[in-house]
């Protein structure tokens, strides 16, 4: 399974730790919204979709069940995060264009072009 694209929001307000908001396309077939960018002590992170529980807990929608995968993802969408920054957009997509990769863990950020922003 691959990243095929990455649509991003920007949210440029000093004053929320959120930086952005992402989408992820995979394979082309299953896409997962509401991939939190957020900012604490200087470390940018990653805030996987979740629901409230009952209790007021939150709970994982869907996220990465290992360091590998968490890694690959962070990457990707760090890295959308900047471009889209760089050109000043308010939005951006970025598309695969490397057709060789299967496997998200061999995705790198280069593989990655901008595909539309605003």
């Amino acid at each position: 399974m691959i990243i095929t694209s990455v649509q991003m929001k920007i949210i440029e307000n000093p004053t929320t730790k959120m930086l952005g908001v992402a989408s992820i396309v995979l394979d082309d077939m299953i896409v997962i919204h509401d991939i939190k960018i957020l900012q604490s002590e200087g470390s940018k992170f990653l805030a996987m979709p979740s629901k409230v529980l009952k209790n007021g807990d939150f709970k994982d929608v869907a996220h990465p069940i290992n360091k590998e995968a968490r890694c690959a993802l962070e990457k990707i969408i760090f890295s959308c995060f900047e471009e889209g920054k760089k050109k000043m957009c308010s939005r951006v997509e970025m598309s695969n264009m490397n057709n060789t990769v299967q496997s998200l863990l061999d995705q790198m950020p280069e593989d990655f072009f901008i595909s539309d922003f605003i």
